[in-house]
């Protein structure tokens, strides 16, 4: 289990691997990757059909919110 200091350095790593993303012109959402919006129901269904080995749990829920976030370009969350 990662400690908060740990935990907090990680974040710091993504969003700070996610701005330069964005200052270098990267997409920044899978809508700019030319994914549909109306797919994110498809997928994760297509997900929770198909389980694979993954340290925490895999619910419809917990993807729908992680797929609607990269949809949107939303930043790491905290």
């Amino acid at each position: 289990m990662a400690t908060v200091s740990g935990r907090r350095r990680l974040l710091q790593t993504a969003a700070a691997l996610w701005e330069l993303a964005r200052r270098l012109g990267a997409p920044g959402s899978l809508r700019e990757l030319g994914m549909a919006e109306a797919d994110i129901g498809q997928i994760v269904e297509q997900v929770l059909a198909n389980p694979y080995a993954n340290p925490r749990p895999v619910t419809a829920d917990g993807l729908t919110r992680l797929l609607r976030r990269a949809w949107s370009g939303a930043p790491p969350a905290a």
